[in-house]
């Protein structure tokens, strides 16, 4: 602290500090945070970074997320990198608040829509549900499971082969339909497209099925 270029005795060069608007008169700065991207003034200085910007690389993820994760904040080249494999960007992990170096931990948007087959059923008609899931990415999305309950009184026709796409495992129990992926991660651009087959309710006393 006794160099003549660093009048406070902070670890930062009265120059260095000068550039970036610090003072040369207190040490406080050093811990201090200018940028408040989580990295103090003298880690940036030890860096090379600028501690006035919270992205020095200007590559879209904040200095202290990269150094947390162990990525360069002088490397603009690896926001477009993928480190852990889920095939989201290190970007894209930063915008949506996952781990860039855990792959079970990825950003993933999933769309659900649901048609009949039918507009109008009459009882104990046999129609389909359609209810494709898709994974409007960026990342892979692993274990997802799709619950429907059915309207009170139908039944899934279980006699029906094919009661699910081959990729896809489910089962029934108290009206619910629960399916889920048999192995493998649901890919970015990936649809599972369920058809689940039901037979309308019946009124009460059962239907005619006539002469």
């Amino acid at each position: 602290g006794s160099d003549a270029g660093d009048a406070d005795g902070d670890g930062l060069p009265d120059s260095w500090e000068a550039t970036h608007g610090l003072s040369n008169a207190t040490y406080a700065d050093a811990s201090g945070d200018s940028d408040s991207d989580g990295l103090s003034n003298y880690r940036e200085y030890q860096l090379g970074t600028n501690p006035t910007l919270v992205d020095s690389d200007v590559d879209g993820m904040q200095d202290g997320w990269e150094v947390t994760y162990g990525f360069n904040p002088l490397n603009p080249a690896d926001a477009a990198q993928d480190y852990d494999g889920d095939v989201a960007t290190n970007l894209q992990e930063h915008q949506h608040n996952t781990d860039p170096t855990d792959p079970a931990s990825t950003p993933v948007d999933l769309a659900v829509s649901k048609t009949a087959s039918l507009a109008t059923v009459s009882a104990a008609t046999l129609f389909e549900y359609r209810l494709p899931v898709t994974n409007q990415g960026p990342g892979l999305a692993r274990g997802v499971t799709l619950t429907e309950n059915l309207p009170a009184g139908s039944e899934v026709y279980t006699v029906a082969p094919g009661l699910l796409p081959a990729a896809w495992a489910g089962g029934v129990g108290g009206g619910t339909v629960t399916c889920h992926p048999l192995a493998g991660p649901f890919l970015p651009g990936a649809e599972g497209p369920i058809a689940v087959p039901v037979v309308a309710p019946a009124p009460p006393g059962g239907v005619s099925a006539g002469p």
